[in-house]
């Protein structure tokens, strides 16, 4: 479908055409207004054809062309506001690949001939005179001298604008599946986005539990805490055989009746000595 050459977002289409259909609305009312007004007026002039009906034909082509934008903007919320989903309504739809841009082509065609018809057969017009004293004829289609001539005038110079202003907003929004593709940018990847954020994001200074001197001192540390851990083991399975022997030792001097045997150590003494022993040959 193209990429999106512009920095808009989805979002720039949704809120211009509420703008548009503002100005469609204000134009539709006042073609409507415009020529009510003029349908009334005095043909005491010379030009054959009644003006005041051109804003009776730009009336519905303005009509037809707010239905369909209506349209797309309701489908569009619908189905999700993503660029791919704009176009694929644009270009996919009856409305949106028709009715909306040939709506603008048949207003803008309609334009020309309204500004013409208006311009000729109530602005620019008069009385033909001859040495400013002898009057020709009348060749506008009102009665320009007649008493609401000024006012036929007004509403024939506001039919000339109206047309114009018409023509110049249909031209720019005839083709909007080109618009859509230079002005709105391609839909963002959430996904693909917040992953480079975060690579983005990353420190770039290792911390200090990432430093090779931190995690040498872990090493190091642990290294010798289980190495004590399994001296204090080796330790107390010693001392638990050692007084296991004397017990045994003294349970035979005993049975034998032999009195001069020294009384063994006590348990604590035995417990002090050997981690005397073990702190002085394995310091922590």
């Amino acid at each position: 479908m193209g990429k999106g050459t512009g920095n808009n977002n989805p979002r720039k289409f949704i809120g211009d055409q509420y703008f548009c259909e503002v100005f469609i609305f204000a134009f539709l009312a006042a073609s409507i207004t415009l020529s009510s007004m003029s349908i009334g007026m005095d043909d005491g002039g010379t030009f054959p054809y009644q003006y005041a009906y051109s804003g009776f034909v730009l009336a519905p082509i303005l009509l037809v062309n707010l239905i369909s934008r209506i349209y797309v903007v309701h489908a569009v919320e619908k189905k999700g506001l993503t660029r791919k989903n704009i176009i694929e309504i644009l270009s996919k739809t009856t409305i949106g690949s028709i009715i909306w841009p040939w709506s603008c082509r048949v207003g803008m065609m309609w334009c020309i001939p309204g500004t013409i018809l208006s311009g000729i057969g109530g602005v620019n017009c008069g009385i033909d005179k001859d040495n400013n004293t002898v009057k020709v004829r009348n060749n506008c289609y009102y009665d320009i001298n007649g008493e609401h001539a000024d006012m036929y005038k007004g509403l024939a110079v506001g039919l000339v604008i109206l047309h114009i202003f018409s023509f110049v907003y249909l031209l720019l929004s005839n083709c909007p599946v080109h618009t859509v593709l230079e002005q709105i940018k391609e839909d963002p990847k959430p996904a693909r986005n917040a992953r480079r954020q975060q690579n983005t994001t990353s420190p770039t200074t290792p911390s200090a539990s990432g430093t090779p001197l931190a995690a040498s001192g872990t090493t190091v540390a642990s290294s010798n805490g289980r190495r004590n851990e399994s001296d204090l083991t080796t330790t107390m399975q010693r001392l638990e055989a050692r007084i296991q022997e004397i017990e045994n030792r003294e349970r035979t001097a005993q049975a034998s009746g032999f009195s001069g045997i020294v009384a063994p150590p006590s348990y604590s003494q035995l417990m002090a000595e050997s981690i005397e022993k073990n702190s002085g040959a394995h310091p922590v």
